[in-house]
């Protein structure tokens, strides 16, 4: 009978142990949740700073070790193709080499947060001035942006796009 009553008690406080760890997750914010949450928060704004040109704001998102790059522009312009390590370096690629596009806009087919990673999918509409002060429009560019948040901020921001309506024009 004692063994019977002291196996009981066992049992019950197995039970107790594991009905209190499941209320100590459950009350704990899981390190996914949260840093999607960040992810999507801080990526939706710096995409918005992006996409408007707005080189000062997109500085207070970027990380001090922000990388840019565009492997697809690797054929159509240099200064695109190249990887931009650091947000001083990253920085003034957008200042300089933005510098013609006089407008743009993008109109979002998709978009998810997960962990870490913010992706952008849409297209791009954009104009831009030559030397001569000729404009040029492009609309309905495919493009995909993928920005990888550390800390808080923008530490990888990668585009990828579809640069056959430019380079046609060209032609």
């Amino acid at each position: 009978m004692k063994q019977h009553r002291i196996h009981h008690h066992l049992i019950l406080i197995a039970l107790l142990c594991f009905s209190a760890s499941i209320n100590l997750f459950s009350s704990e914010i899981n390190p996914f949740v949260e840093n999607t949450r960040a992810t999507e928060k801080i990526g939706k704004q710096y995409i918005n700073a992006y996409m408007a040109l707005d080189w000062d704001k997109l500085e207070t998102l970027a990380h001090k070790e922000l990388s840019f790059n565009d492997p697809t522009a690797a054929n159509v312009w240099v200064a695109g193709s190249q990887m931009h390590e650091g947000k001083v370096a990253a920085m003034q690629n957008f200042r300089t080499a933005y510098a013609s596009i006089v407008e743009m806009n993008f109109d979002l087919i998709r978009e998810f947060f997960s962990d870490q990673y913010a992706i952008f999918e849409g297209s791009l509409n954009w104009t831009w001035k030559d030397d001569a002060g000729g404009l040029h429009p492009n609309n309905g560019m495919p493009i995909v942006v993928i920005l990888k948040i550390e800390e808080g901020k923008v530490i990888e921001h990668r585009d990828y796009a579809d640069y056959r309506q430019l380079v046609d024009m060209g032609e």
